[in-house]
This record gives C-alpha cells, structure tokens and sequence, in this order.
C-alpha cells in the first residue's frame, strides 16, 4: 500500500494499532511526524517562555516543554492554541504594589519667579549646531533646579485642566531615555510618567533586558500636562513645551534616545513618516542615535505588535551596549 505524507495520512499512521504490521516506508513516515511534532511543541513553548519573561509574566503561565510530545490529540491542541501567548491582563484597578516607587507623592513646587508672565522662564533664541543639542535654557545647570523652574507653567491652556506637572523620572544621568508623546491620567494624578497599565508593562519589558527606570534609564513626555481624552498633542502645547523636553536631554546628554510611539517621532524628528518605516532604522536627533518602537498603551490594545516590540526593544538593548563601550564616560 502506497501512502502520500499529508497530515491527515500521518494522522492515521499514528492511530494504527500496533497489531497492524507496518511498512519500512510507514514506520519511517511515523516516525518522521512525530520528531515533527516533538520540534513544534517545543518551539511554542520557547515562544510562550520568551514572551512570558519579556513582559514580567514569571508566573506559570505556560508548563515546561515535554520532551514527547506524539499523540494526535496533543496536535490537536497546540494548533487550537496561539504559538505566542496573548500579552498578560493588567489589572485596571489600584492595587497596593502598583508603581512601587521611591517617590509615590507628587513633588512639591515651589513659588515661581514674579517677575515671569507665564510663572515659568521663557526659551532664550538658540543657533542649532549639527550634532548638538541645544540648550534654550542656559541659566540651569541641573535636573532638580530645571523642574523647580518650570513646574508652575501656565503657558498652553493644558495647565488649567491638570493636576500635576509631569516633569521626568529616572536616572537624571541616564545613558537611555524613552520619550513618549504625553501624560495620561494615571500620569496625571501622580505626577509621574508611565504610571498607569502602560507603564506597568514598559517596566516588564525594560526588566527583560536587564533595565530599570531609576538605573541609567530616564522617562519622560514631550508635553507636561495631560491632553483631555488623551488626545494627540497640539502645535500650541507642542511649542512652548518641547524646548522643556530639549533642556532635559542636554542636561541628561544620553547615549541612544527611544520614541514610543509614532507621535512622539514625529513631533521630534519633525516627520510625517510612518511607524512601520521608522521602526527598524537607526536615525538620528541632533546627533544621538534615536529609535522608534510601539507605545507600550498600544501594545495592551494591539496585542500581535508584542513580538515587533520585543524586537525592537532587543535591537535597543545591544545599541545601547555598544555605544557605552565605543563611548564609556
């Protein structure tokens, strides 16, 4: 009897019963499908523990590989089952680990200048030099005396609907800063950047390779102030809240900066160029490498742009090594 190798014919090969002699050809076909399925089966669980780890999820999310894996049924299910598990739910509701930071309260500001109109300094004119970034505020020479400039700002109508000023977090002499396009309300409540689910999960992916917020990373918006209903920013806010933004990173001078999300990219690369043909490419923002990858927000949405992300996020963590050791200081 002759037999073809589609599925279904390995199917009945696996389900003959041993009384049934078999072939040299049969058994080496038999054999063949279940290797086959052994190596399947352990590559959807390599997957599953990849993305398990990449996003925080140590718990037994998925079980150990079998090392036999033959029957039918077995196939079965692992075709019924997604090869890269769903990213893990984020609780929507407060809970007491959430955001274990240094810092939970907001941070007190003090009494601005009178003599500013806007109770915020304005952005001296500045002459872009190529490979440079600028600094429209000269007079401040570090992170904390910058907020405390800044931090009462009243120059865009955001600052009559926030809470909070949301200034920056993390090491203020990071080799890596992540730049989204502007706070939330979690953002807003606390006074700090990814907060909320989204920031969550950025913090499970960071820990994946081996980062963290408060160590050689820093996070911040381009805007300060929350959008109502989240909306995208407008030229306005954009324009007298982006030279803040530049002060930031000339204070921080950072090694690689990271765009999260399609906005901030193109807020910052003045481009109207899409995700997909940013993604992947290392470009340039006055001369520091800059890379743009998903907005952890939209990976909770989007859940299929979680093995891209993990691309990205692996491509950012060995630019990121490289350019420490080409450059150390």
């Amino acid at each position: 009897m002759t037999y073809g190798t589609t599925p279904a014919v390995l199917k009945r090969l696996l389900k003959r019963n041993n009384k049934y002699k078999m072939t040299k050809k049969e058994h080496n076909q038999q054999q063949i499908f279940q290797e086959g399925l052994q190596f399947l089966a352990q590559q959807a669980e390599y997957s599953k523990i990849l993305w398990a780890e990449a996003l925080g999820a140590f718990s037994p999310l998925v079980a150990k590989p079998s090392e036999k894996t033959t029957s039918a049924e077995e196939l079965k299910r692992s075709q019924k089952s997604d090869s890269s598990p769903a990213i893990p739910e984020v609780d929507q509701s407060p809970s007491p680990d959430i955001n274990q930071r240094k810092v939970l309260r907001p941070i007190p500001c003090p009494e601005p200048d009178p003599s500013w109109r806007y109770r915020a300094p304005e952005a001296e004119p500045t002459i872009p030099v190529p490979g440079e970034i600028e600094d429209p505020f000269p007079q401040y020479t570090s992170m904390d005396s910058f907020r405390a400039a800044i931090c009462n700002c009243q120059k865009c109508p955001l600052s009559r609907t926030r809470t909070n000023f949301v200034y920056g977090m993390g090491d203020p002499q990071a080799s890596l800063v992540l730049i989204g396009e502007s706070p939330g309300a979690d953002e807003d409540a606390q006074g700090f950047p990814f907060v909320g689910r989204a920031g969550q999960l950025l913090d499970k992916i960071l820990a994946a390779v081996d980062l963290k917020r408060d160590n050689d990373v820093y996070i911040a918006n381009i805007l300060k102030c929350h959008p109502p209903e989240n909306r995208n920013p407008r030229a306005n806010e954009v324009e007298h809240c982006e030279p803040y933004l530049i002060k930031q990173l000339q204070l921080i001078k950072p090694k690689l900066i990271v765009s999260l999300g399609r906005i901030a990219a193109q807020i910052l690369l003045r481009t109207t160029d899409s995700l997909a043909k940013m993604r992947g490419r290392i470009l340039d923002y006055h001369g520091v490498p800059f890379l743009v990858t998903f907005h952890p927000a939209a990976l909770l949405r989007n859940p299929q742009w979680k093995r891209p992300t993990w691309e990205d996020v692996q491509k950012m963590k060995d630019l990121l090594i490289e350019l420490k050791s080409t450059d150390p200081s």
